[in-house]
């Protein structure tokens, strides 16, 4: 992977400027300008500041776009923990609470699913 284009990638995704990543990162311009104009390959500790920044982890940072991983937020963490506790019968329930949603918000033609 290369790293700094990644960086860059991020700073695209946000409609970011380096001067913006250098203040939500705490880093100082310098840095990234050794990062962007040398290609100096930033330090994991950096690397660390600028996924803080970005509101993301190391994992997701260094995740290939083609891979079949899937990222979840806390919400969604959240929403699976609470799934695997459930017994069977409860699982089931909340299967049906589910279903019953999304017939309602497809017969008000309101979206229920978002990609």
């Amino acid at each position: 992977m290369d790293v700094i284009q990644r960086i860059k990638s991020l700073l695209n995704e946000r409609g970011w400027t380096r001067y913006r990543l250098a203040k939500e990162a705490a880093l100082a311009e310098t840095t990234l300008t050794n990062i962007f104009k040398r290609g100096s390959i930033p330090s994991i500790p950096t690397i660390e500041y600028i996924c803080d920044a970005f509101d993301i982890s190391l994992s997701e940072f260094f995740l290939e776009e083609d891979s079949d991983y899937v990222i979840l937020s806390a919400d969604e963490m959240k929403v699976l923990t609470f799934w695997q506790n459930l017994n069977t019968s409860q699982k089931h329930e909340v299967m049906d609470i589910l279903e019953h949603m999304k017939d309602t918000a497809e017969a008000a033609k309101l979206p229920f699913c978002t990609s």
